[in-house]
């Protein structure tokens, strides 16, 4: 692939695996057309699940896959970005910045005047439920009706979503990109703040993991975060019990040169409703590329159902979310 050229010093990437018209279809459609109408940024997206043409400056085109991570796809992008960016968001593909803060202009400016590597974009994030997603899928009109709230300030954290840093600091740290259970954002996070994993439990669980953690975090990094507001648009929600028992196998799977034909080990049990779970989901003879299967079914397999939405069934007052909701910006 060429290089491009382009007047553009900042790019946002994108990584999405969707099925045309479900719900992360219209997300990521509302979101790329935010970028272009607030902002002057190069825009580049690995798609995978449809070849619907979103009009972005790079567009990479794969095959749908249950065995990929956003974190790779960021970590390809980055070596086909024109010369001259100098700035690189990193974007989850169902989330963007609340209405009004021009947090992309922001974070930058901040990441310039306090000479940051990367910055964290935002300290609260908001879930949309599903009647304000369809709001602001026709209007572009954020309405006060949320699913729930994480806040830093409230003790809340969410460590996805928007991410920005130096090109030369990135392409050189890259992102930890074989998390195939998910929650690369939070291994990640470890590696850019100062968060510290549970060592009883991370020495027992993967310490080759701990390892690669620790040695990108030897490279040094000066991050920072920006308190301003995300929201998470809405998608159906995913079987939970994946989400409460995947602990058990995560250190056997999330590794550079994972098997995918090794046969599951012993689970590690932390709580006794994992056991329930784990007789639940795991049989003998079971491998790893089985339970990364069953992860992504459990994750996506309700997405799949599209419009239209139920929000006629749902009565609410809807308000200007400007009025009623005190946004933290910098």
């Amino acid at each position: 692939m060429k290089k491009i050229i382009t007047k553009k010093n900042t790019a946002i990437l994108i990584s999405a695996d969707i099925k045309k018209n479900s719900y992360r279809f219209f997300a990521l459609k509302s979101i790329i057309k935010y970028y272009k109408k607030n902002y002057n940024v190069y825009i580049a997206l690995v798609l995978r699940g449809t070849k619907h043409n979103f009009n972005v400056d790079l567009q990479v085109s794969k095959i749908h896959s249950k065995f990929f991570t956003k974190e790779k796809d960021w970590n390809y992008l980055l070596d086909f970005l024109p010369e001259n960016i100098e700035y690189v968001f990193f974007s989850d593909a169902d989330c963007v910045e609340a209405p009004g803060q021009k947090l992309l202009d922001k974070c930058v400016i901040n990441l310039k005047k306090y000479n940051l590597d990367g910055v964290h974009c935002f300290s609260d994030i908001i879930y949309l439920t599903e009647y304000s997603t369809q709001k602001y899928y026709k209007t572009g009109e954020v309405v006060n009706d949320f699913a729930h709230k994480k806040s830093g300030s409230n003790g809340g954290w969410a460590s996805g979503g928007l991410l920005l840093f130096k090109k030369e600091y990135i392409k050189r740290v890259k992102f930890i990109d074989y998390c195939w259970l998910g929650a690369g954002d939070t291994i990640n996070m470890v590696v850019f703040m100062s968060k510290t994993m549970n060592t009883n439990f991370s020495e027992i669980w993967n310490k080759d993991l701990l390892e690669d953690i620790q040695e990108r975090k030897r490279r040094g990094i000066r991050f920072g975060r920006i308190n301003a507001t995300l929201m998470h648009l809405f998608h159906r929600s995913p079987e939970l019990d994946f989400n409460k028992f995947r602990r058990m196998f995560y250190g056997q799977i999330t590794k550079r040169d994972v098997d995918f034909n090794e046969k599951l080990g012993e689970p590690y049990i932390e709580w006794v409703e994992q056991i329930k779970l784990h007789k639940k989901y795991i049989y003998k003879g079971m491998k790893v590329i089985d339970l990364i299967n069953l992860f992504y079914n459990l994750r996506e397999g309700h997405d799949d159902m599209g419009f239209p939405f139920t929000m006629h069934d749902k009565k609410v007052d809807a308000v200007l979310l400007s009025d009623t909701y005190p946004l933290k910006i910098l």
